[in-house]
C-alpha cells in the first residue's frame, strides 16, 4: 500500500489488515519502512493508524461544517435535482430552461387527478423529460420528484430529517405542491388506472357514509352511480337525473342583461379602492412573514435551552418554513395577479356561459362546467343533492325564493346581495380592506353554509 492512512481510514480497516498479517500475508507500505512482523514495527504502525483514523474523523467534521454552513445560507451544496442546473460551487441552483417547465408540468398533471404514475411517466417521456444521463425517467425518480420540497424553495435532508429555507427560485407554488401531496396520500391508489370514463366520475359522494359513488354502465347505454355499502340502503343515482339537475340549476343561474349592468356599476365602485387594498394586503403579509421569522428564532432558542428535543424541533421547524413559503407565494401572486375587479368580472361572465358550455353535449365540456360550478355533490337514495359555488348557489336560491315571495326584493337589492357572495378567495386576497360607505356587507351565514373550492 502507499501509506498507512490510505489503507486504514478507520479501526475496522486496520483490524482487517492485522488479520491478514496474522495469516502470514506480507504487507508493505511504499512510504513507510516498517517491519510488521516485529513487535516494534506493529506498535509504530498501530500508532500511525490511530492518527490516520483521527485525521479522517476531523476531516469529516470539517466537511459537515462546510455543508451545514451552505445549508444555513440557503444554498444546496449537493447536485441539483432534475429541473435545476448547477451553477458552480457556492452558487444558487437555477431553473433549467428545458427540463424545468417539464417538471412543473409533471406536478400540474398529477395534481389534476387524471394521471397515475404509469400514465404520467409515459406522458413525461413523450414530452422529452430525461434524466441527466439521457435515460427515460423511472417510477422511482418520478416519486422522488413529486415528494421533493426543493421545488417550492425548501431544502430537506433525508438522513437527518432537517429542513432549511433555500434561496433558490421555486419552480412551483406551495399550493400546487400540497395538491400533489393530497393526491399521493389520498384514498386513491397511486398506481391504479382509470378503467372507465364517466362524466361525474369521483364527483358524487354518498350522503350517509361519505364515500365516492362508483359509476356503472348497464345495458351498454345507462349509467348509474352507486354506493356499495349495505348500511347506506342502496344509493343509486342515474346519470340522466344528475344531468337534468344541472340543466335546471344552470338555467336558473343565468343573469339577465339588467343584472349584468348593475354588476358592472358595482365593479366600477370596487376599482376605486383597488390600490389601497393591495397595499394593505401586502403589508399584512409582510407582518405575517416577520412573525413567522420570530417564531423560527424562538424555536431555535428553545432547542438551545433544551426545552425542546431535536425531533420536535425538526417537525415544528419544517411546518414554520412551509408556512413562510406559502406566505411568500401569496405575496408574489398578489403582485402578479390581475385586479380584483377583473377577477370578479371574469367569474360573472363564466357564470353566464356555464349553461351553454354544459348543454354542448360533449363529456369533457360538461365535466369541466360541473367541476367549476359545484361546491358539494352528494346522493341519497335516487336523488342527487348539488350545492353550487358562490354566487351561483345564492343566485339559485334567490330565483326560487322570488317565485313565491309576497314582497320580492327589487333587482338592485338582489344584485347587491349576489355581489356580496362573490368567491371567498377573491375577498380573502385583500383581507385588510377598510370598509367605506361604498362597500357592501358580507352575508356571514350564507358564506358559512356554502363550501368554497380551493381552486378559487
Amino acid at each position: 500500500m502507499h501509506k498507512i492512512d490510505r489503507g486504514a481510514r478507520n479501526f475496522w480497516d486496520w483490524a482487517a489488515i492485522g488479520d491478514l498479517i496474522e495469516k502470514g500475508i506480507a504487507v508493505h507500505f511504499a512510504h513507510e519502512s516498517l517491519d510488521l512482523n516485529t513487535r516494534g514495527g506493529r506498535l509504530a504502525a498501530d500508532i500511525q493508524a490511530v492518527v490516520a483514523a483521527d485525521y479522517i474523523r476531523n476531516l469529516r467534521d470539517e466537511v459537515k461544517k462546510g455543508l451545514y454552513g451552505r445549508l444555513k445560507q440557503g444554498i444546496y451544496p449537493l447536485g441539483a435535482p432534475l429541473g435545476y442546473r448547477d451553477m458552480g460551487g457556492g452558487k444558487l441552483k437555477e431553473i433549467d430552461p428545458i427540463q424545468g417547465p417539464l417538471v412543473r408540468r409533471a406536478f400540474e398533471l398529477y395534481a389534476s387527478g387524471e394521471y397515475n404514475f404509469h400514465t404520467l411517466r409515459a406522458e413525461l417521456n413523450k414530452s422529452g423529460l430525461r434524466t441527466r444521463t439521457g435515460k427515460p425517467i423511472s417510477l422511482d425518480s418520478l416519486t422522488h420528484i413529486l415528494n421533493n420540497p426543493f421545488y417550492i424553495g425548501l431544502i430537506f435532508i433525508k438522513k437527518t430529517k432537517e429542513t432549511f429555507l433555500g434561496k433558490h427560485e421555486p419552480l412551483i407554488s406551495k399550493n400546487l405542491f400540497d395538491q400533489v401531496q393530497f393526491q399521493l396520500r389520498g384514498n386513491r391508489l397511486a398506481g391504479a388506472a382509470w378503467t372507465h370514463e364517466y362524466t361525474f366520475r369521483r364527483m358524487i359522494r354518498c350522503a350517509h357514509c361519505g364515500r365516492t359513488l362508483i359509476g356503472e354502465r348497464q345495458k351498454q347505454r345507462y349509467v348509474y352511480y352507486r354506493c356499495h355499502e349495505r348500511a347506506c340502503g342502496g344509493v343509486c343515482i342515474s346519470e340522466v337525473a344528475v344531468d337534468a339537475s344541472y340543466n335546471k340549476a344552470f338555467s336558473m343561474c343565468v343573469f339577465s342583461q339588467d343584472e349584468v349592468e348593475d354588476f358592472r356599476d358595482m365593479l366600477a365602485v370596487l376599482k376605486a379602492g383597488q390600490v389601497e387594498e393591495r397595499k394593505n394586503h401586502e403589508e399584512g403579509l409582510r407582518l405575517a412573514i416577520v412573525r413567522c421569522d420570530e417564531r423560527l428564532s424562538r424555536l431555535t432558542d428553545a432547542l438551545l435551552d433544551e426545552t425542546l428535543d431535536k425531533e420536535q424541533y425538526q417537525k415544528k421547524n419544517a411546518e414554520l418554513l412551509r408556512e413562510r413559503r406559502a406566505l411568500l407565494d401569496r405575496m408574489n401572486e398578489g403582485a402578479e395577479a390581475r385586479s380584483l375587479a377583473d377577477l370578479v368580472a371574469e367569474y360573472l361572465e363564466f357564470s353566464n356561459t356555464c349553461e351553454v358550455q354544459y348543454s354542448s353535449g360533449q363529456v369533457s365540456e360538461k365535466r369541466k362546467a360541473a367541476v367549476w360550478a359545484t361546491s358539494n355533490f352528494t346522493g341519497s337514495g335516487k336523488n342527487p343533492a348539488i350545492t353550487l359555488k358562490s354566487p351561483l348557489q345564492e343566485a339559485l336560491e334567490y330565483r326560487i325564493s322570488q317565485s313565491s315571495a309576497l314582497h320580492p326584493d327589487d333587482r338592485r337589492t338582489r344584485v347587491k346581495k349576489l355581489f356580496d357572495s362573490r368567491p371567498a378567495s377573491v375577498r380573502d386576497r385583500y383581507p385588510s380592506r377598510r370598509r367605506s360607505h361604498t362597500s357592501f356587507r358580507i352575508h356571514r351565514p350564507v358564506l358559512r353554509r356554502v363550501y368554497i373550492s380551493p381552486a378559487w
